[in-house]
């Protein structure tokens, strides 16, 4: 699976932040294999099955951070940003990798944090631990930029609205 291979962005950064913070817990849903570098942190990782949708964002709402990785490719930057809007809707910020769909909805710092490589996740996961309040600070912001830019109300006046009118101008009367 695709969420296998994503795992491995942020496996190494988040094994060595669990060793340096033991009471950090990873939770992990669905059916992910985890990395081995992971192993040795299993005490900090729960691990919890695929859920309904409803159980999911209740869960995501608990969450100090959530993290997004994608492994860098073609098919990744084809993907939407469900995950970041997801968690935006429940105030709940996201570390994620820099991949396309992440890139249009997270302002790197102020919506969330971008991280591509180890140190730059070390960095994020340690901003979001270390400053409560900002953390919860950036969960607002994206939850106001989600309802500013992705609700449906707004993607239907901004981007199908304007390609309906287009597809369904009146067209000029033949003269033949």
């Amino acid at each position: 699976a695709t969420h296998d291979v994503d795992i491995r962005e942020v496996s190494d950064a988040m094994a060595a932040f669990l060793s340096v913070h033991p009471e950090a817990r990873f939770v992990v849903v669905g059916p992910v294999k985890l990395p081995d570098v992971l192993a040795a942190k299993s005490s900090q990782i729960e691990r919890i099955p695929l859920l309904n949708y409803d159980d999911y964002v209740t869960l995501l709402a608990k969450a100090n951070v959530a993290i997004a990785p994608l492994a860098n490719s073609t098919f990744n930057d084809a993907k939407s940003a469900i995950k970041v809007l997801e968690a935006a809707s429940v105030e709940i910020p996201v570390i994620a990798s820099p991949r396309a769909p992440y890139r249009r909805v997270i302002e790197h710092g102020v919506t969330g944090w971008l991280a591509e490589g180890e140190e730059d996740w070390r960095t994020a996961l340690e901003e979001s631990l270390r400053d409560p309040e900002r953390c919860q600070a950036i969960g607002r912001a994206a939850h106001a930029r989600l309802l500013e830019r992705h609700t449906t109300e707004v993607v239907a006046r901004t981007q199908v609205a304007p390609w309906l009118d287009h597809a369904v101008a009146p067209q000029a009367p033949s003269l033949s």
